[in-house]
């Protein structure tokens, strides 16, 4: 007589009947693990997930649209994941992976992305082109988000060279025919509009390859505009504005000495950089005049900000001066702010001091 079925048999049973008992456990782990993966690295999900819908679109056109947008959005979020090493918190922002949404209109129409708070909505009317596109979308959201108060009193072409420097900076962590793109294309462009462009991409450009004084300028003008807004501007805030750019230009550029102290105050900007690279002022004592030269800053002139600045084996001596001076200013300056970066592939260091309702 046959065997009655049992009728609760479950698939446990079946994996533990057919294969080794020790197996399913390791499936289970397996899963388990990949779920967690996936919840702590998902834009690394969303790259796959874009990468296997374009590879369907390849022989599936209908999907063609969807490989898009997956692409086009795994490429951004990508992009600007990785570049807020090199951006940092302190002077700009960006948007999280899940606030960014590609709505579709018809190939005739063309409208402005909308930037909010919590979302972006890109209108997207090809599904070519994606590098063009991806640029175009990046200029945008900076041009529209990024030092917002400054780009009041600022210039047309330092406008847009600043908007530049920070694509080129996202941009260089995404897909190579991106970079190439945005180099021979996007850039050679926008100079057409006007030559003065050029001149001052190169000048900010400069001022960016020598480590953290793009976002030095970029901080103090911010802080500058800020106190002055709404107000138009007129030739005395211009005046400032373009002193102050040349004053990043030349300490960013020139040769450095280890006894450089380079104080710059004119109207509402009073900034101090001082640069830890020599031995020679730690072991000859030279702290000590170099305390002293801050306190007078401090108390009297109109020094609101110092930075000290230090790379390679320099940043813990950068942390070493800027600890002293706070420690023996504590009453004048807030609490120090570091940001930490890389200077030609070696670790660097800039530690802002701000004095205390300047």
């Amino acid at each position: 007589m046959a065997t009655p079925t049992n009728l609760g048999t479950t698939f446990w049973d079946v994996l533990t009947r057919f294969i080794p008992t020790t197996i399913p456990y390791v499936i289970i782990f397996a899963l388990v693990f990949l779920i967690v993966w996936v919840i702590i690295h998902p834009e690394i999900a969303e790259k796959w997930n874009a990468l296997i819908t374009n590879w369907i679109a390849k022989y599936n056109p209908k999907k063609r649209k969807i490989a898009f947008e997956k692409n086009f959005k795994s490429t951004i979020n990508d992009a600007i994941s990785k570049s807020k090493k090199d951006l940092g918190d302190n002077y700009t922002k960006f948007l999280k992976p899940s606030e960014l949404k590609v709505e579709w209109v018809n190939e005739d129409t063309v409208h402005e992305s909308i930037f909010t708070d919590k979302q972006a909505i890109i209108y997207v009317n090809d599904h070519k082109n994606i590098e063009k596109q991806i640029v175009n979308v990046l200029s945008e959201y900076v041009r529209k988000s990024f030092i917002e108060t400054s780009k009041y009193y600022l210039k047309p072409e330092y406008n847009n060279a600043s908007d530049c420097i920070i694509v080129k900076k996202i941009i260089k962590y995404s897909r190579p025919n991106i970079n190439h793109y945005f180099n021979d294309t996007y850039l050679p462009e926008s100079f057409k509009v006007n030559p003065s462009y050029r001149i001052a991409y190169d000048k900010f450009k400069r001022i960016e390859e020598q480590g953290n004084f793009f976002p030095i300028l970029i901080r103090e003008l911010e802080k500058y505009t800020t106190k002055i807004y709404p107000s138009d501007s007129d030739n005395t805030v211009e005046k400032n504005i373009l002193d102050f750019i040349e004053f990043i230009y030349r300490i960013s550029t020139r040769i450095k000495s280890s006894t450089n102290n380079n104080r710059y105050t004119n109207g509402d900007i009073g900034i101090s950089i001082i640069f830890a690279v020599s031995d020679y002022v730690e072991q000859s004592n030279d702290i000590s005049k170099l305390l002293t030269l801050i306190k007078h800053d401090l108390e009297k002139t109109n020094i609101n900000t110092i930075y000290i600045l230090g790379s390679g084996r320099k940043t813990d001596y950068a942390h070493q001066i800027a600890q002293t001076v706070y420690k023996q200013n504590h009453n004048l300056l807030e609490e120090p702010i570091e940001t930490k970066y890389s200077l030609n592939k070696t670790r660097a260091i800039c530690i802002e001091l701000n004095k205390i309702n300047p």
